[in-house]
């Protein structure tokens, strides 16, 4: 009796096994997966991915991190700004002189017509006139270039000092000091050169 009923039980679990491998066991979670586990070494069990969802949460916080960081500008951009600046500055300074000197030429001729000196005698006043103030435009430029070419020099020889702490005592009141006598030479320097215009424009004009 206890035989007939072991035959059973292994006939029917042989039943199973050749009733399982006719047919192809789908092992898949939302049509992704393995069609069969066999050889994979797997255990059949699909489990859910959220790669995509710690990949969301970085995105997140790198946004986060960005946001908290939109007011940091590096040194370098800082002084890239700053000498771009102080270059559109410079530039602006010189059409405003350009302008200025325009101007006064301008001035004159209106003056010396309105004397009713003859036009031919006032274009080349002014002509010459122009041309002096030209001149001057020129060295002012080149003394200005060489102020800031002088400025530049400084500041880095002072990061230098402040960066390898080396003191020099009463420098910074030289350097001014300096600075405000270049400053009233440079001024007595054009009031002179002005007068001089001014010279030669009257004599010509008693010619």
């Amino acid at each position: 009796m206890v035989e007939t009923v072991f035959i059973f039980l292994l006939l029917s679990l042989l039943f199973v096994l050749l009733e399982c491998s006719s047919h192809q066991v789908n092992m898949t979670y939302n049509g992704v997966g393995m069609a069969s586990i066999k050889g994979t070494g797997l255990s059949g069990y699909v489990q859910r991915s959220r790669v995509a969802v710690r990949q969301n949460s970085a995105s997140s916080r790198s946004t986060s991190d960005a946001v908290n960081t939109a007011d940091y500008v590096s040194p370098l951009e800082a002084a890239r700004s700053a000498q771009e600046n102080l270059i559109l500055a410079n530039l602006l300074a010189q059409h405003d002189r350009l302008r200025e000197l325009k101007l006064r030429v301008l001035e004159h001729k209106e003056l010396r017509v309105g004397q009713g000196a003859d036009l031919d005698t006032v274009n080349g006043e002014c002509q010459l006139m122009g041309e002096s103030l030209l001149v001057q435009f020129r060295e002012e430029k080149a003394v200005a270039e060489r102020e800031q070419h002088t400025k530049v020099k400084a500041r880095d020889a002072q990061a230098f000092a402040d960066a390898f702490a080396v003191e020099s005592a009463g420098s910074a009141f030289d350097r001014s000091k300096k600075e405000e006598e270049k400053a009233s030479r440079e001024v007595a320097r054009r009031a002179a050169a002005e007068q001089k215009l001014l010279d030669r424009a009257k004599k010509i004009r008693l010619e």
